[in-house]
């Protein structure tokens, strides 16, 4: 029986032509490439290699190499610059730091009017030191109550030693600067202000769990009375600190 020959017309010959080509082009690129994987470079450049398939009608599945580059850097902000502002708006009475000072996280930059929040905190501490006195005068109901109320003495008396060091060191950084003050001053004064800060995070634990000991009775209308007038102290405080600008972390 005669066999059947099967011809091709034209452009089906010239696409398994162009299919043949690019599968030969394909493999030459990638042994020139050396067979994929991570190329290191001289300036510590890591070149990492990765596979994508492409398809052609008609050809089969190819893939190809893409090439990515990682390096190590550093980001900065753009222009060298990084704008600060107040958070309290206000006459500028302090522009303590100087161009090309080098600043520590926390150092004060600039001080705007304070004199407000400074009379009002005077007010705020007259008032916190009468309800004291008058839950000082209301005996404890139980041991509980008693450890309560220590827990937050101690506290009152952690968060206005922060305000007391931070003040402390930003008289040491001026004095410093004015050269009436050693950098050893300086570093004490720093050391002072974390001290007082973790002591702050210490205190405010133990009152927590003297608040939710088991058992503890619930406060008096006098002992109520002192923590209002003590959160009133620490919105001011907090007014007080927005007056200064400081070196961000």
């Amino acid at each position: 029986m005669p066999s059947k020959k099967t011809s091709l017309d034209q452009p089906t010959m010239l696409m398994i032509v162009a299919a043949m080509m690019l599968v030969g082009l394909l493999g030459l690129i990638g042994s020139l490439m050396g067979g994929g994987g991570s190329q290191p470079s001289r300036s510590g450049i890591s070149l990492q290699a990765t596979d994508t398939a492409i398809a052609q009608q008609g050809a089969p599945l190819v893939k190809t190499g893409q090439w990515a580059a990682s390096a190590p850097g550093r980001v900065e902000p753009k222009g060298g610059e990084i704008r600060l502002s107040a958070q309290s708006a206000g006459r500028v009475i302090e522009i303590p730091a100087k161009v090309n000072d080098v600043m520590q996280a926390g150092d004060l930059l600039l001080r705007t009017d304070d004199e407000d929040p400074r009379a009002k905190l005077a007010g705020a501490d007259a008032e916190a030191a009468v309800r004291r006195r008058e839950r000082d005068a209301e005996a404890g109901s139980g041991r509980l109550a008693i450890d309560r109320r220590q827990a937050e003495d101690a506290l009152a008396s952690a968060e206005r030693a922060v305000l007391i060091a931070r003040t402390d060191l930003d008289r040491a950084m001026r004095n410093w600067r004015a050269g009436t003050a050693t950098v050893a001053d300086v570093d004490r004064e720093r050391a002072t202000l974390k001290t007082a800060i973790d002591k702050v995070e210490t205190d405010r634990t133990a009152l927590r769990r003297a608040q939710t000991a088991s058992g503890v009775p619930l406060p008096t209308r006098v002992e109520a009375g002192l923590t209002a007038s003590r959160a009133e102290v620490s919105l001011v405080e907090l007014a007080l600190e927005r007056t200064r600008l400081r070196a961000p972390a």
